[in-house]
């Protein structure tokens, strides 16, 4: 069984990008006008429940006591709707656990909305937990040494499991790529996922 949205989930995640449309959730131009917009709003919506954070190409906004995030792209780019086609291919093909559920929210004046499951990011925790592993297997002899893994590293050590090479066979045909510690996060039900699965 996988997370699918709530009809009562999505009412409320539709409630909530209300309330960030008010504050021009999404109406940026270019990555400076976000930029700006995020230094003029994040301290008012983080005091309405809602905090901000962004990668190289998508804008999250995180709701307090929610279930879900809300997301959309940033300017010139157009990633997220490659997570929901990830989305229904793992749903597909068995490989739901391995990936936070990622789905279509809406669209506003040709301004794509996406919602996916909340998985708590630690990129410090992630990075420390694959240095533990690989250490503790022997690759990584002393305490001092250089380690940088690579994806297919950062998944077989954060995720792990029986059936993992055929999971990053499944990444692989997908061009799911970029999976460094910023991109793991911890589910509401404690699986360890992937939550930027769209490739760079």
């Amino acid at each position: 069984m996988y997370t699918q949205l709530t009809t009562e989930q999505k009412i409320k995640a539709m409630e909530y990008l209300n309330e960030l449309l008010d504050y021009g959730f999404g109406e940026w131009n270019d990555t400076d006008e976000y930029e700006r917009w995020k230094d003029n709003w994040e301290y008012d919506l983080e005091r309405h429940g809602f905090s901000i954070c962004d990668g190289a190409t998508k804008v999250v906004a995180i709701i307090d006591d929610f279930p879900w995030v809300i997301k959309t792209d940033l300017p010139e780019h157009n990633y997220c709707y490659k997570e929901v086609e990830n989305w229904q291919l793992a749903i597909k093909e068995g490989w739901t656990n391995y990936l936070a559920a990622t789905y279509t929210l809406t669209i506003v004046e040709d301004k794509i909305y996406y919602i996916q499951e909340y998985a708590e990011g630690d990129a410090d925790y992630y990075d420390s937990k694959c240095y533990d592993y690989y250490r503790d297997s022997g690759e990584i002899t002393d305490e001092n040494e250089w380690f940088e893994p690579n994806d297919e590293e950062m998944v077989v050590a954060l995720i792990g499991g029986p059936q993992i090479d055929m999971f990053i066979q499944f990444c692989w045909n997908l061009d799911i790529n970029d999976l460094h510690c910023g991109n793991f996060g911890r589910t509401l039900d404690g699986r360890t996922v992937i939550f930027d699965y769209s490739g760079f």
